[in-house]
């Protein structure tokens, strides 16, 4: 995880770990740079997954 990435998490800006990136059944998966947390990419970009 990435410390500056983490303050920018803290604000709102996520940011995909484009190195880890996945493709799964139902779409594209990464975690967030900073916080670790689950990411989904839709069309108009990526998103937090619920």
């Amino acid at each position: 995880m990435n410390l500056l990435q983490l303050f920018r998490c803290l604000a709102g800006e996520h940011k995909a770990n484009e190195r880890r990136v996945r493709l799964t059944y139902n779409g594209w998966r990464a975690r967030c740079r900073g916080c670790g947390r689950k990411m989904v990419r839709f069309n108009d970009g990526w998103m937090l997954h619920r």
